[in-house]
């Protein structure tokens, strides 16, 4: 799971500030929606389940197999009743909803 964890937070979060980089501009997105991103993008599902049970005795040595496909169905069921419980929570502390006012500012209007 801490695998997991680093390599979506290096992803999410290094991949947007080196392309930004590359373009030579400011982050178009702001860093705590980015945090955000990271967090949401660590549920897992079931495409990974599926893809894991498309391996067969050719990728991999049989007796593997058992063992990758518990491992996938752990990862997948715990990020998806750890994070995905606590998406309200994280979303109101990182990106909380804006009020009328702030949407008028956002949006430019008077």
């Amino acid at each position: 799971m801490a695998i997991c964890i680093v390599a979506r937070v290096i992803g999410t979060l290094g991949m947007t500030y080196l392309i930004n980089f590359i373009q030579c501009k400011k982050p178009d997105i702001p860093f705590k929606q980015l945090c955000f991103c990271c967090y949401a993008g660590l549920i897992r599902g079931a495409i990974a389940f599926g893809l894991v049970l498309k391996l067969d005795d050719t990728l991999i040595r049989p007796q593997y197999l058992p063992v990758i496909k518990t491992t996938a169905l752990t990862l997948v069921i715990s990020t998806t009743l750890i994070f995905g419980s606590t998406m309200q929570i994280v979303q109101t502390l990182l990106v909380p909803p804006l009020n009328e006012k702030q949407i008028t500012k956002e949006l430019g209007i008077i």
